[in-house]
């Protein structure tokens, strides 16, 4: 939404209508489960809906996401680092195993594309290999310096970048992190 309305407009409008986004569509689908199942509804919040279990578990850890209160059956199990089996691309050996710094830009499937062209452009011009996983979607016009696949092995990629370009999503952030490289998101 923020695309087409400021977020100083906007954020008033979400304060009010905030319950009933809330009680919006995930609620309602996990109640009609539940109840298929013979088990009661749970209060129409998203956010109980989504900590309503016997035991919550966190994949995250708490330096990033403080919470405090927290019930005695929630707790923060640290980051689940997982990296989608994918098999690397023709160029994958020749341009990791090249000397030249890389730069990992990798904006997932709900990162802002409207951006791409502007990072592209700004990669162009250093002296890096830019290894650009577009996850299915078209990105434009590639720069010559810029190595291109729908998917990459996120792990092993970021470990060898000298920098990561991220949308922020919390798996991206979690897993470069973990593996110790920078990340600009």
């Amino acid at each position: 939404l923020t695309r087409w309305l400021s977020p100083r407009l906007l954020n008033p409008i979400i304060w009010l209508l905030r319950p009933l986004l809330f009680a919006g569509h995930h609620a309602k689908v996990i109640n009609n489960t539940r109840r298929s199942f013979g088990l009661s509804a749970l209060r129409q919040d998203v956010r109980y809906i989504y900590t309503a279990g016997d035991l919550v578990l966190y994949a995250d850890i708490p330096e990033y996401v403080p919470l405090s209160n927290l019930p005695s059956n929630h707790h923060f199990i640290g980051i689940c680092s997982w990296s989608n089996p994918t098999p690397e691309p023709a160029w994958w050996r020749e341009v990791m195993s090249s000397p030249q710094p890389k730069i990992f830009i990798c904006l997932g499937s709900t990162g802002p594309l409207h951006v791409m062209g502007a990072i592209l452009e700004a990669a162009s011009s250093l002296p890096v290999d830019v290894v650009l996983s577009t996850s299915g979607r078209s990105v434009g016009r590639i720069p010559a310096n810029v190595h291109v696949a729908e998917t990459l092995p996120y792990d092993e990629t970021a470990r060898q970048s000298a920098l990561v370009v991220s949308h922020g999503g919390t798996a991206g952030l979690s897993q470069t992190l973990a593996v110790g490289t920078p990340i600009l998101a």
